[in-house]
């Protein structure tokens, strides 16, 4: 008897506890989707881990390219000075008129170049000059007979380059093998620089014949002389290492001046006569390729020597040198968030982000800096931005842009369409870079959407309390977000409505993932240009688990009762 009652107990408890497996069940559901958990609260603790300025230094301190050197290894020009000065000097008229004093022009000679000149924009302790400094030797040859009536005994001679500074006076009379150097107290000049010798009195003799070599120095300036990167070509960066072949102009022209009346420095023209042969030393020419060279439009071949550096003779009368070329530079963005370009924080506010690049010239000449360089940015509008700047202070302009895309790169696009997407964004002009520069630059910008999430099951029921994650290029979505360091979000819950509302986000796309507890249920791309973003998500509906559960439970329930009640017919 006692048997057949603890039969009875053991199978009523049994059907009792199988009764409980929906409640249970219901009752852990409830707990993890819970509206408690729903706390829809942005994290603006910020991170205080900031790179330092100091630790960015510019090599180059203003936007000039480096030049190199250019010198003359020989000069040509064949023009007698002045000889004759009627208005200080009437009487030797005379003598010129009657064959008392003959003046022959022997020719003007290239010695040395003194001076070249040269710009170097990484070294301040070189001389930095534009001209070229020569020393000449012009020569001419004096015939004076004393025996002609009211001979003067004297000479005056000027040059006809300038602008020059005399710096010897040698003479060499016939008689005598040696060649001597007149002191100051044996000639003189006068205030139009005319050289004025007394050759009478120097020699104290009735008739001479020597010669007078007039060592000076003269200057050829060259003008114009810049190198600069050809601005029509487009150079937009599109990978986060990218080699680049940029053309460049290297241009100048070589002036030389003479006077043009008896008195030095009163009136000049170009020395057209005067021709130089000069040896053009660009630095890092040693990387310099498809070398064109252009003398005023006239194409000239031949004009390398084999250590790169170029050998042209050209008249110094204006002439342009125009040199085209290419080089090539290797542009890197130091550890991006993916196709960010940079690292993102937020900066101020919940609604003030700033973005920070990091763009370094890592390949190249190393006296060149490569500038005009694009960047599309397409998760910034200019009305969104509110500041911009650069470490070294260089400027950084941006414009609008819009792009479109095809389909197959819908899915980094910002503006969604059935075939094609047109984007909204920035077109930044990186600051310029030198080789071994890193220069970060900055913009600061109002991060104006908000994301609308709404979570539903597969019957688009909405989901409660189910946890959303965001991921921004690869990264966890946060306050601070980088490839070293990473401060999410505070945790967001759906609320009674399915909706998740994360506020203030930059553009973009991005991809939620969707967590029940701590399991990750599904992942999809969402984007900021949708007023609402729905996540259908493969979750049954509840309901049914009630039903199923119910069912199961009943099911089981039954078939106790008919066990229950053979039993006791058996009894």
């Amino acid at each position: 008897m006692m048997d057949n009652k603890f039969k009875k107990i053991t199978i009523i408890s049994i059907l009792f506890i199988i009764s409980l497996v929906p409640i249970v069940f219901m009752g852990e559901t409830f707990h993890n989707n819970t509206l408690e958990n729903n706390k829809q609260t942005i994290d603006t603790n910020l991170n205080t881990n900031l790179f330092s300025t100091d630790d960015y230094v510019p090599i180059l301190d203003a936007p000039l390219q480096g030049l190199g050197n250019i010198s003359i290894s020989k000069l040509t020009f064949d023009q007698e000075g002045f000889i004759n000065e009627s208005g200080e000097y009437p009487n030797l008229v005379d003598d010129l008129s009657s064959g008392a004093l003959n003046i022959t022009y022997l020719g003007t000679n290239y010695l040395e170049t003194v001076e070249i000149a040269q710009f170097n924009n990484l070294d301040d302790s070189l001389p930095q000059s534009n001209k070229i400094t020569v020393l000449l030797n012009e020569s001419i040859s004096v015939q004076y007979n004393s025996s002609i009536n009211n001979a003067e005994g004297y000479m005056i001679y000027n040059m006809l380059l300038f602008p020059r500074t005399l710096k010897h006076v040698f003479i060499q009379n016939q008689s005598d093998p040696d060649i001597v150097e007149l002191t100051e107290e044996d000639y003189s000049i006068d205030s139009h620089d005319f050289l004025k010798f007394n050759f009478e009195n120097y020699f104290r003799t009735d008739f001479h014949n020597f010669s007078m070599y007039f060592i000076f120095e003269y200057d050829l300036l060259i003008q114009g002389w810049e190198l600069s990167q050809k601005s029509e070509e487009t150079l937009t960066i599109t990978q986060q290492e990218q080699t680049f072949s940029p053309s460049f102009y290297y241009n100048f022209t070589a002036t030389g001046t003479k006077s043009t009346g008896n008195w030095t420095g009163i009136s000049t023209t170009l020395a057209d006569n005067l021709v130089v042969e000069l040896i053009i030393d660009p630095l890092d020419k040693e990387l310099f390729y498809e070398h064109t060279l252009k003398i005023n439009d006239q194409n000239i071949i031949d004009f390398l020597v084999p250590d790169k550096r170029i050998n042209v003779t050209m008249s110094a009368d204006a002439k342009l040198f125009s040199l085209d070329f290419k080089a090539n530079f290797t542009l890197r963005f130091e550890n991006p968030v993916d196709y960010s370009w940079a690292i993102d924080r937020l900066y101020g506010d919940r609604n003030i982000r700033q973005r920070i690049y990091f763009p370094a010239l890592i390949a190249g000449p190393e006296h060149i800096f490569l500038s005009d360089v694009i960047l599309i940015e397409k998760t910034i509008i200019s009305d969104q931005v509110i500041k911009n700047s650069s470490v070294f202070e260089r400027i950084l302009n941006y414009f609008d842009v819009i792009e479109f895309v095809t389909q197959e790169t819908i899915e980094n696009s910002l503006i969604f369409t059935d075939n094609a997407v047109k984007t909204q964004g920035l077109k930044i002009v990186i600051p310029y870079l030198i080789l071994g520069e890193i220069n970060p630059f900055s913009i600061n910008y109002d991060a104006t959407n908000d994301l609308k999430i709404i979570i539903t099951d597969n019957t688009r029921m909405p989901l409660v309390g189910y946890r959303v994650e965001l991921i921004y290029y690869g990264k966890k979505y946060g306050t601070y977000i980088s490839n070293d360091l990473n401060q999410p979000m505070a945790k967001t819950y759906s609320d009674e409505n399915g909706l998740a509302l994360i506020e203030n986000v930059p553009n973009g796309n991005y991809s939620v993932r969707i967590y029940q507890g701590n399991t990750l249920i599904s992942e999809t791309l969402i984007n900021t240009f949708r007023e609402v973003n729905y996540f259908i998500t493969d979750i049954p509906h509840f309901p049914l688990w009630i039903l199923i559960f119910g069912g199961i439970s009943g099911l089981i329930f039954l078939i106790g009762l008919v066990f229950y009640f053979n039993y006791m017919k058996r009894s």
